[in-house]
């Protein structure tokens, strides 16, 4: 979810999309095609980005909130990532675990 609440970012990891859903009126506004098998998202504190991590081909998407547009190339990054609750903080801290 941004910062402001306005707008959530789900992953589909079969159809390899990102939903963006508006929470006004709790309706899809886009999809942003990703790697393969998206499984975790975070939004950065500013809001300016989403982090999808695809599971199926070891990637990372970043995604442009004010577009909803993929930003360049997927990252590699090891085999089977996966991104469960919060991994992105402000001010680079760690978040804090119920």
């Amino acid at each position: 979810m941004t910062p402001d609440g306005s707008t959530v970012y789900v992953a589909d990891s079969i159809t390899n999309l990102v939903s963006v859903i508006g929470t006004a009126k709790n309706t899809v506004t886009a999809t942003v095609t990703v790697g393969n098998a998206p499984l975790g998202v975070a939004v950065t504190p500013d809001g300016g980005k989403v982090f999808v991590v695809n599971q199926g081909d070891a990637t990372v998407s970043v995604i442009a909130t004010a577009g909803n547009t993929v930003i360049g190339s997927p990252i590699a990054v090891g085999a089977v990532p996966a991104a469960l609750g919060s991994f992105i903080s402000p001010y680079g801290r760690r978040p804090a675990l119920p």
